[in-house]
């Protein structure tokens, strides 16, 4: 599958990489829109930061990944254990894996776990590729009275933030005069 890899700070290539394997908890989705935060830009521009040089301690991924962690598509194939997700639902993706032992993730918290790992960032897998595999729990059904565009706007916020930002500071204008 092609597949937009993040090799190291201002080296993004498009390649041809094997799908990642699907496992028991495991969807593939099929990628039909993934956004380009603010994060991502940073991440271009700055990193390595987020994505590992070296194996990751939970992954054991390295560079070079395909990265994108603002992703929506359609299953294509779930895992043996997957029960509430069937192939063919439209499905947006929370990004963040919690440990699930952090004292967040004990206390039914796990939106603030200190420790996640990232589709996208720490994974072999990325909205910014034909195909992404992520673990079903962080694949949540959407609705089919939703337009095409659905994320757009959403999904281009960090982008629009950036942009912002970065012609604030070029400008050289200050905080009172935004």
């Amino acid at each position: 599958m092609r597949a937009a890899r993040f090799h190291g700070r201002e080296d993004i290539r498009v390649e041809d990489i094997e799908q990642a394997p699907v496992g028991d908890t495991d969807v593939r989705i099929a990628v039909e829109a993934c956004g380009i935060c603010g994060s991502d830009l940073h991440e271009y521009s700055h990193g390595p930061k987020f994505t590992p040089e070296d194996s990751h301690p939970v992954t054991g991924e390295s560079l070079p990944l395909p990265t994108g962690h603002e992703l929506s598509g359609r299953v294509t194939e779930i895992g043996t254990a997957v029960d509430r997700i069937d192939v063919g639902d439209a499905v947006v993706v929370e990004p963040n894996i919690p440990c699930h032992d952090c004292l967040y993730c004990e206390d039914g918290k796990a939106h603030l776990c200190t420790n996640t790992t990232a589709v996208g960032w720490n994974t072999g897998s990325g909205g910014f590729a034909e195909s992404a595999v992520v673990p079903w729990g962080l694949a949540s059904p959407d609705h089919d009275d939703l337009d095409d565009d659905r994320y757009q706007g959403l999904l281009s916020t960090g982008f629009v933030d950036e942009v912002a930002r970065t012609a604030t500071a070029a400008l050289g204008l200050g905080a009172d005069e935004q």
